[in-house]
């Protein structure tokens, strides 16, 4: 009995070393997908910043024209610049979540959590795989996941 205990909690570690490679796996690429993002990012600031100076360009020389001409452009001049702040405003967002993200996945905190699952005893509360992989994913990287989001 001892020796099918043994063999069974043996089995249950390598099918548990199994979801940890893959739930590191997945971890690594969405720091991939981090930094492919905040490659778009900084790709999306510089033609930001040449949509502004357009703007500006067309602003300075649309003065010159009429009086009626000139408020209907800057009313959609105004409009436009209005979206592009918007625009700006939603990528510091995005890039301020996706550097926390970032952050929390490089921090020692994962690794503590993941440190913290192997020394408790949770190994031996269910033989079950998908228990198994469940209460990891919950004690050690929910949080950093979810954050992602």
């Amino acid at each position: 009995m001892f020796q099918l205990r043994q063999i069974e909690i043996q089995q249950n570690w390598i099918t548990l070393g199994e979801s940890i490679n893959r739930t590191m796996n997945k971890l690594i690429q969405r720091i991939n997908d981090i930094n492919e993002l905040e490659k778009n990012i900084n790709e999306h600031d510089i033609k930001m910043n040449i949509m502004e100076r357009r703007l500006d360009y067309f602003k300075t020389a649309l003065e010159e024209s009429s009086r009626k001409k000139l408020q209907t452009i800057r009313t959609d001049m105004n409009t436009a610049k209005d979206l592009v702040l918007t625009l700006y405003q939603n990528l510091e967002n995005i890039l301020i979540h996706s550097t926390e993200a970032h952050i929390d996945l490089k921090s020692n905190i994962f690794y503590d959590k993941l440190h913290d699952f192997v020394e408790n005893d949770n190994v031996l509360i269910s033989t079950s795989p998908a228990v198994l992989a469940a209460d990891f994913l919950q004690t050690a990287g929910k949080t950093s996941l979810l954050h992602q989001v």
